[in-house]
């Protein structure tokens, strides 16, 4: 049996679109901002994590990573991506064998989104740049919460994600570098984009690059050539 795969032609059409061309603000992720270790044991406190913060394995860590206690892991990325547990709280938390039973009530939706928007503040985060969710599934006996930033009138997908038991904080992840301002960038009229829908030099398509070997007696320049000459193909 082969996978069916093909591809065929589209059709666009469009009447009234706006030519008016214009400018719009960039934004990025800064991890320097953050990445230190009197902020991240800062947020670590804030967390309820006794123990010291290690740079560790392209990481900031503190406290036992194999799940046994409270934990926190930063990684060095561009966003400074953290991820929060604490199975000590967690109502699903079983040992061995031992079949979970739901224990506990999930908290109010003021109770999650108050922790969440002070965990933001322990970050250095301002909570009013952020928008808050909460929501609890049937006989869950936590509740989640969310909060995505919101940039010039603009809901960012990068959000935090925070879930909350009777106990406290089961487990939390987001970004912890801040989001600066990088200049300004043309945007082209809306008759200008409908128009690349059918440009080729726009469109995506799915293609494979040939990684074969290569006689040892190849230089490293000549593959590049190679390389960047079967891009330019694309």
């Amino acid at each position: 049996m082969t996978y069916p795969y093909g591809s065929g032609r589209n059709a666009f059409s469009a009447s009234s679109l706006g030519t008016q061309a214009g400018t719009a603000q960039a934004h990025a992720y800064d991890p320097r901002s953050a990445s230190s270790s009197d902020k991240i044991t800062a947020f670590t406190a804030a967390l309820g994590i006794g123990l010291p913060v290690e740079l560790r394995d392209g990481s900031w860590v503190a406290g036992p990573q194999d799940g046994s206690a409270p934990s926190l892991s930063v990684s060095l990325d561009d966003m400074l991506s953290f991820y929060f547990q604490n199975p000590e709280v967690n109502p699903w938390q079983c040992e061995g064998d031992q079949v979970c039973e739901r224990t506990g009530e999930p908290p109010s939706e003021d109770a999650a989104i108050g922790a969440l928007r002070a965990l933001l503040v322990a970050a250095g985060r301002d909570p009013a740049a952020f928008e808050f969710t909460s929501q609890v599934w049937e006989g869950s006996p936590t509740r989640a919460a969310e909060a995505k930033p919101v940039i010039d009138g603009q809901q960012l997908d990068q959000g935090w994600s925070f879930e909350m038991a009777e106990d406290g904080v089961v487990s939390a992840n987001g970004a912890l570098a801040d989001v600066v301002a990088l200049g300004m960038y043309p945007v082209v009229s809306e008759q200008e984009g409908f128009e690349r829908l059918s440009d080729p030099r726009f469109s995506g398509a799915p293609t494979v690059l040939p990684m074969a070997l290569r006689d040892q007696a190849s230089t490293t320049e000549e593959w590049v050539e190679e390389s960047m000459l079967d891009f330019r193909a694309l």
